[in-house]
């Protein structure tokens, strides 16, 4: 949910809260009311202090905390969770709040936007509307998400005509989007499209039993079936904007308030406030994103460092081998060099010509030759950059 981050409590912490903080004071930290917090409490069996408590306190009379219980059921033993509200003009800039500001102020101070008696819009969404209503029975439409009654259809039909014609005059673009497989009137304001829709909502009656039905329960009493209510369309009319914000109002109702009619600047207001909604909900996500994207960069760069490290650490396993294997090599070259000056002395002095032993003597001296690495090293040191 945008705009909304949860804390969590445990019981006896939020019981500490409510008993030294007020509880409308707590409330404003929490944005919510003060009457919501303390259904939040009841609900996890949290006592809360009674009306005249903190006034009491604050005069300085005795007063009692009301002990913490162990919850009644075993399901609120766990976290208290509570959803606070965060204020969306918080990731706007100075820039972008102060733009949205004074088209909201404009907007409060426009002139009443009056509704035409008749038909005098010509929009081609209006006329589609038209024309889907009259195809089924001018109440509702398999095309368009109306639901309308005989009543009401051709006034819902002229107040979207004032609305679409403020549109024009604010440079608001009117287009239609698609949910549920059906088509709804939608508004671009700030770039940003809203969609809308306007409705006409069933009431419940207790259902009348027709002839027939009284036969039938008289004649088959525990038989006969009809139902216990009816749905009928009302005369009131409902001007919705068809969006979620945990904001801001976003349905226009007829009531002894005033008409839809006489909303529709407030609900010019409420669609720029939402449209500001949107404006800092995208900045948050593009925040979210380029923070993101900075983790992604770092973990992607302290990997790579990971495994040029690895890669130099084999390249160092490898190269001390070779040298090990070059020392073992020399020493065993050595080893035989001077096994051979050994002979050579020891011949020398028994047998100073002795073609055999020089032939020995010679072999032995190339064996010992080929044992030293000491040239193959210096090569491979030559051809290293």
């Amino acid at each position: 949910m945008p705009f909304v981050r949860t804390e969590r409590y445990s019981r006896e912490e939020l019981f500490e809260m409510v008993w030294s903080t007020p509880i409308d004071v707590l409330a404003k930290r929490f944005a919510m009311s003060g009457r919501g917090l303390a259904k939040l409490c009841k609900k996890h069996d949290i006592p809360v202090p009674e009306r005249g408590w903190w006034a009491k306190h604050a005069a300085g009379k005795p007063v009692k905390r009301t002990p913490l219980q162990p919850p009644t059921q075993s399901k609120r033993q766990g976290l208290v969770e509570v959803h606070i509200r965060e204020d969306p003009r918080r990731w706007l800039s100075s820039a972008e709040l102060q733009h949205f500001t004074e088209l909201i102020e404009a907007a409060k101070a426009r002139e009443p936007i009056t509704v035409p008696d008749r038909k005098t819009n010509r929009h081609p969404l209006l006329t589609a509307m038209r024309r889907s209503l009259k195809l089924h029975g001018g109440t509702a439409s398999e095309e368009f998400d109306l639901h309308l009654s005989r009543t009401t259809a051709s006034r819902a039909l002229r107040i979207l005509a004032a609305i679409f014609k403020e549109c024009e005059l604010l440079g608001y673009a009117v287009g239609v989007s698609s949910f549920g497989g059906k088509k709804e009137p939608e508004i671009t304001v700030e770039g940003h499209r809203i969609p809308i829709k306007i409705e006409t909502r069933s009431r419940r009656v207790t259902h009348v039993l027709t002839k027939k039905e009284r036969e039938d329960r008289e004649r088959w009493p525990h038989a006969s079936w009809a139902p216990k209510y009816d749905y009928v369309p009302s005369k009131r009319l409902f001007l919705v904007i068809d969006d979620y914000t945990p904001f801001d109002k976003k349905t226009f109702a007829d009531s002894e308030k005033g008409s839809v009619e006489a909303q529709l600047n407030d609900f010019f207001v409420t669609l720029l406030r939402f449209a500001m909604v949107r404006r800092a909900e995208k900045n948050r996500r593009e925040l979210e994103r380029q923070t993101e994207e900075k983790y992604q960069n770092a973990r992607a760069e302290e990997e790579r460092i990971r495994r040029e490290t690895q890669k130099k650490a084999a390249a160092d396993r490898r190269r001390r081998r070779v040298l090990i294997v070059a020392a073992e090599k020399f020493r065993r070259a050595n080893d035989l060099m001077a096994m051979v000056a050994a002979v050579q002395e020891i011949a020398s002095s028994e047998q100073p010509n002795s073609e055999a032993v020089a032939s020995r003597v010679e072999y032995a001296t190339s064996v010992a030759q080929d044992l030293n690495p000491v040239q193959e090293l210096v090569a491979k040191l030559l051809r290293t950059p």
